[in-house]
């Protein structure tokens, strides 16, 4: 998961940081990515400090149980 999020994101030049982590069944995904990677035309050079979070939690299915 972590490889396929970075390699789409590295895809259209965004160097992001992808965390995944599993407990009990439960997959959570966590990736940040520079806000300034992220600003097309230059403006709101104010917001390029920040840090944006995208985070998914998904059940992990088992059918041998």
């Amino acid at each position: 998961t972590e490889n396929y999020i970075t390699a789409v994101l590295a895809n259209i030049d965004i160097a992001a940081t992808v965390n995944t982590t599993t407990v009990a069944g439960i997959a959570q995904t966590i990736v940040t990515v520079p806000a300034e990677q992220l600003q097309i035309l230059g403006y709101f050079t104010a917001l390029t400090a920040l840090q944006i979070e995208v985070s998914s939690v998904h059940m992990l299915e088992n059918w041998e149980a």
